[in-house]
């Protein structure tokens, strides 16, 4: 049995997908920011280490840690979920019970 869908389901279905696909992309760059972890790390401590104690609070890379990569990390893992299951669920059509 062919479903036909109307316009507004397909445009739905395609920002779901871009949605999941947004949410892969930041997910990929955060795998590339894993693999160069070890510049980043570099860079950190060793081109960073001349600023002064005064502008430096605490461990700047904790910091980077848990204002910017942890909800990084959260959102692209959310945005796949959402995205995926919102396009799955207007691909595949509910079973209807007899």
């Amino acid at each position: 049995m062919s479903v036909r869908y109307d316009k507004d389901t397909r445009k739905a279905f395609f920002k779901a997908i871009g949605k999941g696909l947004g949410g892969a992309s930041i997910l990929l760059a955060l795998l590339g920011f894993y693999f160069g972890w070890d510049g980043f790390y570099y860079w950190f401590y060793n081109k960073l280490v001349h600023i002064p104690k005064e502008v430096r609070v605490g461990d700047p890379l904790l910091i980077i840690w848990l204002i910017i990569l942890f909800p990084l990390l959260a959102c692209g893992i959310a945005m796949l979920i959402s995205g995926g299951m919102k396009a799955y669920r207007l691909a595949v059509p509910a079973k209807e019970e007899d």
